[in-house]
């Protein structure tokens, strides 16, 4: 379950850049907790004695997540009913941080992603059942809700544009199934890029960070969020250990992208209707550039607003605003983050010519976010169907398009499916649509949640539910208590 990909530069070796969730193989050894500083990297404080102050406070506020994700069925009978079964093989761990005592937990989107069920596990030992609020487009970032009944401890995010090459730092996660374990070492480089997404900014360092470090919070020696563990660099496939090379997520980024998500339930990303491509050296040449900073304009959107502000194919982007953007990545992120229905100011060149132009920040189209990000955005909060270990959302747009179901059909999404419930034993899946329970056709959850109560008053065994899923349509029976062994 681990996605790994290879990426080739030119007289450049080949690395693997691996996504750091780890399969919840070495879960028996997670007895307790373990603090691991490698003394190369520790850089002792000015008391020389270590970190131990700093992580005691810091500790209570980071988790460990452990996701179960459904995998396609093996055996040829359960192949041909097209149905997706779990394992507790599909065990997942990774990690996150809390960012608000009412239970919002920062983590990353490649950990959560697919899941059957979330269980986020505190510093405590509670465990909790978390759901996601949502994953913003162009970036590897998810933010889950837990109920607790008390406030829970939080951490803050730093400013990353203040982060410097050599700052001391520390990562807390839960590498490989241990338990939350505490490492440090330095910022090693910035502004890293993958091409994971247009706006890659990654945060490079050499404190070790390994499979299940996913979602982590990497710290500032003020105990503040520098940025969020995401990714690790090897050398192959075959070599999935830390090397020293890990890459953060900026928390300036993740800040944004958790502030608009709780605040609209999505993220609103600003757009300006223009392809920007990266000045090469090579093309800094035949445009008769000093340098490579800024963007180049590759075409403009018919009626978007680059257009509308007279942007042509060949402009060179070097301001926004007071702003000089170092790359095309950097220009991205400026517009994304800028406030939506106000104008910028862009500084650009055309031919020899210098000058400046007003631009309307327009919210990037979501029809074209759909397709340019193809996974579903957020999540509205899920409603609990009594005790059969069911939670359904109103059906979503997305789900539509997945299952082929026209506007007309009405219906509940299948959000969460305890695992071993009895709404897992009746065959219900994540993003399954219930259409109809008994007689009576689900319009919304409190239509299958009043449904299920009165079944369960009458002292019904079970439910029948017409239920779809990418396999199709079906009916499903659904137990409304466990049964009862036979004398």
């Amino acid at each position: 379950m681990i996605e790994a990909r290879a990426h080739r530069k030119q007289q450049q070796p080949v690395v693997t850049l691996v996504r750091l969730v780890s399969a919840k193989w070495l879960a028996t050894l997670a007895a307790g907790i373990m603090v691991c500083v490698s003394p190369a990297a520790s850089g002792a404080s000015a008391t020389n004695y270590g970190y131990a102050d700093l992580v005691a406070r810091l500790w209570p506020a980071v988790v460990s997540i452990t996701v179960r994700t459904m995998t396609p069925a093996l055996s040829s009978e359960a192949a041909s009913s097209a149905r997706t079964v779990r394992s507790s093989e599909d065990d997942l761990v990774g990690s996150g941080f809390i960012v608000d005592p009412s239970g919002y937990i920062v983590t990353n989107r490649h950990v959560v992603i697919n899941a059957f069920s979330i269980t986020v596990t505190l510093s405590d030992g509670t465990r909790l059942a978390a759901r996601v609020i949502g994953h913003p487009p162009g970036i590897d970032i998810a933010l889950l809700k837990v109920d607790a009944k008390r406030p829970l401890p939080t951490v803050e995010f730093a400013d990353s544009d203040a982060v410097h090459i050599g700052d001391k730092v520390l990562a807390i996660g839960n590498p490989l199934g241990f338990g939350e374990t505490v490492t440090a070492g330095i910022v090693s480089a910035l502004n890293r890029n993958t091409g994971e997404s247009p706006f890659d900014n990654f945060i490079q360092t050499d404190a070790a960070i390994n499979h299940g470090n996913s979602g982590g919070p990497l710290f500032n020696l003020q105990g503040e969020v520098i940025g969020v563990d995401t990714e690790l660099v090897t050398p192959n496939a075959a070599s999935t250990g830390s090397i020293g090379l890990g890459l953060a997520i900026p928390s300036d980024d993740v800040a944004f992208a958790i502030a608009e998500l709780r605040k609209y339930g999505r993220v609103r990303p600003g757009w300006i209707g223009a392809r920007l491509q990266q000045i090469t050296p090579d093309l800094a040449e035949v445009f008769n550039l000093a340098s490579t900073d800024g963007a180049l304009v590759a075409a403009v959107d018919k009626g978007g607003p680059a257009e509308g502000a007279g942007l042509r194919p060949g402009d060179v982007i070097q301001g926004f605003n007071s702003r000089a953007p170092s790359d095309v990545r950097a220009l991205r992120r400026m517009i994304a983050k800028s406030p939506l229905d106000n104008e910028a100011v862009l500084t650009i060149r055309r031919g020899v010519e210098e000058r400046r132009v007003k631009i309307e920040i327009r919210e990037y189209p979501p029809a074209r976010m759909v397709a340019d990000f193809p996974f579903q955005l957020t999540q509205p909060p899920p409603q609990t169907a009594g005790n059969v270990g069911l939670q359904m959302v109103a059906m979503s747009d997305v789900v539509r398009r997945r299952l082929n179901l026209p506007a007309s059909v009405v219906g509940v999404e299948v959000a969460t499916v305890r695992p071993g419930s009895m709404a897992d034993r009746a065959g219900l899946r994540p993003q399954d649509v219930i259409l109809q329970i008994q007689d009576q056709a689900a319009a919304n959850p409190g239509v299958v949640k009043t449904a299920l109560q009165a079944a369960q008053d009458k002292a019904l065994d079970a439910v029948r539910l017409l239920a779809v899923s990418p396999s199709g349509q079906a009916w499903l029976a659904l137990p409304l208590a466990p049964k009862k062994a036979p004398r």
